[in-house]
């Protein structure tokens, strides 16, 4: 009665971390996520039993699924999401008024006094960077990884005895 429920948590992790992962980098969800949700969501309701403590552990499982049902639908819209249309370009033309301003001001630095500047300039640059990196939560060098996923599918390994 368990081995079929652990088998389809196991099947959907490793669809969300081999299919649906890289889908959302380009910004979208595999609708078949969705689909295996309601099917294992399905086949925890068709279980009956006369135990108590096994009617208690389908309903906690079905609590968890909705939980993972939830976390969907925030990976979906995380997906979806984009900063405001002009931000980065915004970003990049304030950060540009910022270090260019000392000089139209009449101001000029030389020698020591422009490392203040230098530092300031790369902060700037750095918070462009991450101004463009928050537009790609699931791409790009500080994507969000299926690390979860991942651990879910070593610890059914663990307890299947294959580790």
């Amino acid at each position: 009665m368990v081995e079929p429920i652990r088998t389809g948590l196991r099947e959907y992790a490793t669809f969300v971390v081999e299919d649906e992962w890289p889908r959302m980098a380009r910004g979208e969800l595999d609708p078949m996520g969705g689909v295996r949700l309601d099917e294992l969501r399905s086949r925890i309701i068709e279980l009956t039993s006369d135990d108590d403590d096994e009617r208690e552990a389908r309903t906690t499982t079905l609590g968890h699924l909705s939980a993972i049902g939830a976390a969907r639908a925030q990976r979906a819209a995380d997906a979806a999401a984009t900063p405001p249309a002009g931000l980065l370009s915004l970003t990049v033309l304030t950060g540009l008024a910022v270090i260019f301003f000392p000089f139209l001001a009449g101001a000029r630095p030389r020698g020591i006094t422009l490392l203040p500047l230098a530092a300031m300039a790369a902060l700037l640059g750095f918070g462009t960077y991450l101004t463009w990196d928050i537009a790609r939560a699931f791409d790009g060098p500080l994507a969000v990884g299926p690390e979860a996923f991942t651990a879910a599918l070593n610890e059914f390994a663990r307890i299947a005895g294959g580790v």
